[in-house]
């Protein structure tokens, strides 16, 4: 609508206009032509409006507004528009034209009732110049291109904690990010992680903690058993899923199958490498068995656990001998530094009443003997212990008050007991070691195995290993 009157139209309408332009020009020209103008002007204006209006409107309202308003106002408008222009202007205008005016007040008065605003989904691409009694939607963020995760992550006095590509649709109003921290932190210590993008900004507390273990690699250690050697030991190594050794430690399980027999373990995984070892102790059935198949899992359940490997035992032969005395050795391999425990015993028609023995060392550089023998029956035995670089010589002699030992002939008498160590240079191969009896007595002198000890000299004990040696090392 304009912004100011024109000129009062005529109230009385020409009744019957003239079909032909008149001879002589208005008074008063119009200020923009007709497309087609006419021949001859005519002498005075029309006093009834014309039935197909010019294309430009007027710049000037035709009649001026009715000083007494409208009885009954519309409280929305049109839908669709008057055809004919509303005589009176709106008392304000607006900035801006309305997509859809509104319908037409016969009378040109303002009306009573206060205009309602409702608010457009879409944006204005104008701004009004006061405004709206009703608040607008919720602000939202349209990102329409890739953004660099450093540009969003990277706030202000932070760190950044990722890199990579966000793609973002415009019509969403929120999307989710996963990406992986790096954190230097301990467990259980707080972090706060800031974004901000386009003015906004937001933050979030968290705390480190490590995940459970999704993986378990292990390694079978005893593939075989011994007598003297009935432990299973499985070294085993957990990661998580991104492969961190640095787990919540959660426990590894193994399980030992023979048959129907089973024995059970479990370690907890060290906290850096994730690593440990477990020890399964067998069955003393188990030595004379089959195979020992070895399971491990990170579950008790035996189900859920995944064959390793199997572990071979391997039975010691039996000691058959009279007379004579015997050394234990260990049954099962051994490594540098390791030690072991050697038992020295006697079997005899009766109760040993003195001997006299010599532990050789063939190899020096395999083994050695660690600290002072020791007795094991110093109630009934007095000891004398002479320890050298390649072995050592022993001396029992029977105390004149002490009772009986043995309740029959050839009954094992355990005599000694010496802890040996395997050196850190020893080569792998077999060591060999020597017992010289050099005196027996039970009470009577007694031949060790039948021989006869030559004077001065000795004659092998026994020694008992992996294998029987009879008389030899």
């Amino acid at each position: 609508p304009s912004t100011s009157p024109t000129d009062i139209p005529s109230e009385i309408p020409t009744t019957s206009p003239t079909p032909t332009p008149t001879s002589l020009p208005t008074i008063i020209p119009t200020t923009s032509p007709t497309e087609s103008p006419s021949v001859m002007p005519t002498m005075q204006p029309s006093q009834k409006p014309s039935l197909n209006p010019t294309s430009l409107p007027s710049m000037q309202p035709t009649k001026l507004p009715s000083d007494i308003p409208t009885a009954s106002p519309t409280t929305s408008p049109s839908q669709n528009p008057s055809s004919t222009p509303s005589h009176a202007p709106t008392t304000n205008p607006s900035m801006v034209p309305s997509q859809f005016p509104t319908s037409v007040s016969p009378t040109g008065a303002p009306s009573t009732v206060a205009p309602t605003w409702t608010p457009s989904n879409a944006p204005s691409e104008q701004v009004t110049s006061s405004p709206t009694t009703v608040p607008s939607q919720s602000p939202s963020i349209a990102i329409s291109e890739n953004l660099q995760l450093p540009s969003i992550f990277d706030c202000p006095g932070t760190n950044v904690y990722a890199t990579g590509k966000i793609a973002v649709n415009v019509s969403e109003q929120e999307f989710t990010q996963t990406f992986g921290l790096l954190q230097a932190t301990g467990v259980g210590n707080s972090q706060t992680i800031s974004v901000c993008a386009h003015g906004l900004s937001a933050s979030r507390t968290f705390q480190s903690t490590l995940e459970a273990p999704a993986t378990v690699t292990a390694v079978l250690l005893d593939t075989e058993i011994y007598a003297d050697w009935m432990q299973i030991r499985v070294a085993a190594q957990v990661r998580d899923s991104n492969f961190n050794s640095k787990t919540n430690r959660a426990r590894v399980y193994f399980t030992a199958v023979q048959g129907s027999s089973t024995r059970t373990s479990n370690c907890r995984p060290s906290s850096i490498e994730g690593t440990c070892v477990a020890t399964i102790t067998a069955a003393s059935d188990w030595i004379s068995g089959g195979p020992i198949e070895v399971y491990h899992g990170l579950s008790s359940d035996i189900a859920s656990q995944s064959l390793l490997s199997s572990t071979t035992p391997v039975p010691s032969e039996s000691a058959t001998y009279q007379d004579n005395l015997l050394v234990n050795m260990p049954s099962r391999p051994l490594r540098a530094l390791d030690q072991f425990d050697m038992i020295v015993e006697a079997r005899a028609a009766n109760d040993v009443e003195s001997t006299k023995f010599i532990i050789f060392i063939e190899d020096t550089s395999a083994l050695e003997v660690v600290g002072s023998p020791t007795g094991l029956n110093d109630q009934v035995w007095s000891y004398q212990f002479v320890v050298r670089a390649d072995g050592l010589t022993a001396v029992l002699n029977r105390k004149p008050d002490a009772g009986a030992v043995t309740q029959q002939a050839q009954e094992t008498q355990q005599l000694v007991r010496i802890r040996m160590r395997v050196k850190a240079g020893a080569s792998s191969g077999l060591a060999s070691v020597q017992l010289q009896v050099k005196e027996l007595n039970a009470p009577t002198p007694t031949q060790p195995g039948g021989q006869i000890i030559p004077e001065g000299g000795f004659v092998l004990g026994n020694v008992l290993g992996r294998t029987f040696s009879l008389h030899s090392a």
